[in-house]
């Protein structure tokens, strides 16, 4: 696939304060996407690239700051760098508080908007599109049929539905940005 035929691709993040999942798909509109693994697909959607930003943890909030910054910047400088003359959206999973991940309620929405503000800083980000929230439970459903299937039934959906190899991928963070990255090209599709 040559890079320079693309014009405008989606970004499917999944954010974390340690490991942040990647996706990007080729967005072609005349696609029809299936919904469910059991619905025949007409065509498949385009899985560019994938991958994970790893980051070290800190329970300390302004050293954590910073590693999220920098997180989200080390993904742009990447896209920047890979994408050059492209236009992303954006689709990021939609933080629900979690009362076990306290810290979180804090660190997953600072992430958002490190990567939010990269992405229009650079010029990367699609003006003319609203940037897309997907709920964990939508991701699932997308991929799975099932909106509360578990982490091992969205990884084996992924591996299915884009013939990965998982030999390839270590962490969970990964499938999810790309059911993230899928469940938000099925609805920007839509419309």
């Amino acid at each position: 696939m040559k890079k320079e035929n693309i014009k405008k691709l989606l970004l499917g993040i999944d954010p974390g304060s340690r490991y942040m999942g990647f996706s990007i798909f080729n967005i072609v509109s005349n696609q029809n996407f299936h919904r469910t693994s059991s619905q025949p697909s007409i065509n498949k959607p385009i899985l560019i690239e994938y991958g994970l930003i790893e980051s070290k943890y800190s329970k300390n909030m302004e050293i954590l700051q910073n590693r999220i910054y920098y997180m989200a910047k080390s993904l742009i400088d990447m896209l920047k760098s890979s994408y050059q003359n492209h236009k992303f959206i954006l689709t990021i999973e939609k933080y629900l508080f979690n009362r076990f991940h306290a810290n979180g309620s804090t660190v997953i929405p600072m992430l958002h908007g490190a990567i939010i503000y990269h992405l229009m800083e650079s010029e990367l980000l699609d003006e003319d599109t609203n940037v897309i929230m997907i709920a964990p439970q939508t991701a699932k459903k997308t991929v799975t049929g099932d909106g509360r299937a578990s982490k091992i039934e969205v990884k084996n959906a992924v591996i299915r539905l884009f013939k990965l190899d998982k030999s390839k991928i270590k962490r969970n963070d990964v499938y999810d940005a790309i059911a993230i990255g899928y469940s938000g090209l099925v609805k920007y599709l839509q419309g």
